[in-house]
């Protein structure tokens, strides 16, 4: 566990800047210094103003007038005088630096944790420039636990204390998006990481799609029985056998983006498909289509976001380490980015983990398509679709 931070530092005009601090508030310091002095010079130049032997006062036959303007100017004095030492006191400068936790786990060509690594061993860097390792620790798994069990022993005579949950995880299936040939595999490894909770640990498992949800849990046989009823819940049809095939990253090409080349390649796979006999009529269900897969497409990203934040404040209110599980083969945001930054700034000040997995793996797309897919035997036809549906994975993968 690694805690970073710049170097911070308050008192006086002599205030250090680090150089996470940007330059402007050095320049905004030495300003403030500026300011400070040309105060006290004034205060100065207005008491020596007021203590100044005044004209010689007109004859008069009232007395009492001129005693009043004594007075009046002797507590013109002590008011500058007060004003004078109130501003000898030097300013103060405040600097509010958050820590920012970044947990790390190292392993061998083997696949093992290795845990005998120290603070020299780690180098950070935010956006090229290296960071102040402030805090360093080394977390060994199940040392909380039986930490717990230790202290948690019953003396003689006296009842056990009950182990209290420091973990909490969310397994978030994005079933919106998942298909089948992605889900099998992510239900496999999601049943093998279960095997190892420790007793102190609590796991949920929610999908995007918001059913079958199960709450925080040690029970294993519930946890199983979620995972088993976990299937595909998309909204939009990509199936290869539909005609036209149209995907989101498609629809928004042609829709948003004005993309000709992918409207007529998606008439063209109308016509393949005779559905539609002269060009004209196919670019204009091609557009229609686009249109409506790109509303579902939309809602769909949404939807995942909206989910995607209730757990972030559904965990946030958990004690311990909170860690989100993401499982999804990405999902287009071209309109929603304001919602993922939303998100990922939520997590940090809450201190939760997201951790987002892919779950194609390692995919490759056939360039000769899809053979259950009716489609044209052109080779340029089929050139250029495996080059959209290759530009479609790699959009979906970048919300990942």
């Amino acid at each position: 566990m690694l805690l970073l931070s710049p170097e911070q530092s308050s008192s006086g005009g002599a205030s250090a800047v680090t150089s996470r601090t940007s330059p402007r508030l050095d320049v905004g310091l030495t300003t403030g210094k500026v300011a400070a002095t040309c105060l006290v010079c004034f205060c100065l130049a207005f008491a020596q103003s007021g203590n100044s032997p005044a004209p010689a006062p007109q004859q008069s036959s009232s007395p009492p007038q001129s005693s009043s303007s004594t007075v009046d100017s002797a507590a013109t004095a002590d008011k500058n005088s007060a004003e004078m030492a109130s501003h000898d006191a030097p300013a103060e400068f405040k600097v509010n630096v958050r820590l920012v936790l970044v947990r790390t786990v190292v392993r061998d060509t083997q696949g093992h944790a290795i845990g005998n690594l120290n603070k020299d061993d780690f180098q950070l860097f935010d956006n090229g420039k290296p960071q102040i390792i402030k805090q360093f620790a080394v977390e060994q798994p199940g040392g909380a636990a039986a930490t717990t069990q230790e202290s948690g022993k019953a003396q003689p005579g006296e009842a056990a204390l009950p182990q209290l949950p420091d973990h909490f995880v969310i397994y978030l299936f994005d079933d919106v998006h998942l298909q089948n040939k992605y889900l099998v595999p992510a239900r496999i490894a999601a049943e093998h990481h279960l095997a190892t909770l420790r007793p102190t640990d609590r796991v949920a498992i929610f999908t995007t799609s918001g059913q079958n949800n199960l709450d925080f849990t040690d029970d294993r046989a519930k946890l199983h029985d979620a995972l088993q009823r976990l299937q595909p819940r998309s909204l939009l049809e990509t199936g290869a056998a539909e005609c036209p095939y149209m995907t989101h990253y498609i629809a928004d090409q042609i829709v948003n983006m004005r993309d000709e080349d992918a409207l007529n390649l998606v008439a063209q796979d109308l016509a393949s498909c005779e559905l539609v006999g002269s060009q004209t009529a196919a670019q204009a269900l091609a557009e229609s289509a686009a249109r409506r897969a790109l509303d579902v497409g939309d809602a769909e990203s949404r939807l995942v976001l909206g989910t995607l934040k209730n757990a972030v404040r559904r965990i946030s209110a958990a004690p311990g380490q909170r860690t989100i599980v993401f499982i999804s083969p990405g999902f287009l945001t071209p309109q929603l980015e304001d919602q993922v930054t939303e998100i990922i700034e939520r997590a940090v000040r809450a201190n939760v983990i997201i951790s987002a997995l892919d779950a194609r793996g390692l995919y490759t797309i056939d360039p000769a398509g899809d053979i259950s897919r009716p489609g044209s035997p052109n080779p340029a036809f089929m050139q250029q679709m495996f080059l959209f549906e290759s530009q479609s994975e790699s959009s979906n993968q970048l919300v990942l």
